[in-house]
């Protein structure tokens, strides 16, 4: 069994529709590439945060600055002060120390930059 190749030369009108193909298609995986990080960073604003905190407490304010640069809206519960929060603060994470983190759901004891950072769906630019 043999295969056959038939080749025929492509005039310069081809050529250039060819690459005006390639350029459109390459055009539209670049903006469909766009288009999912532009949703992933929406994401992160959607996502409920509360943050478990004291007033004199360094990584509290670290946590909360982190938020406000990456206009991330969040919830502050001021656990020194308000024994409710406190109690809920203790059952979600078995903790007493704070920051306690709470985005959708999954706990984060401490500032932990990453973990919050692969919740929110943040790159580092």
């Amino acid at each position: 069994m043999s295969s056959t190749v038939i080749t025929f030369p492509l005039t310069a009108k081809h050529k250039l529709k060819i690459c005006q193909l390639m350029h459109l298609l390459f055009k539209g995986i670049e903006m469909a590439g766009r288009k999912k990080l532009e949703s992933k960073e929406t994401q992160n604003i959607q996502k409920k945060v509360i943050i478990y905190s004291t007033p004199t407490c360094h990584w509290c304010r670290l946590a909360k600055e982190f938020f406000r640069e990456h206009k991330v809206e969040f919830t502050e519960h001021n656990v020194a002060s308000n024994m409710i929060a406190r109690n809920e603060m203790i059952e979600k994470s078995a903790q007493l120390g704070v920051p306690v983190i709470d985005i959708d759901g999954d706990i984060v004891i401490g500032f932990d930059r990453l973990r919050i950072m692969e919740l929110l769906g943040i790159r580092e630019q």
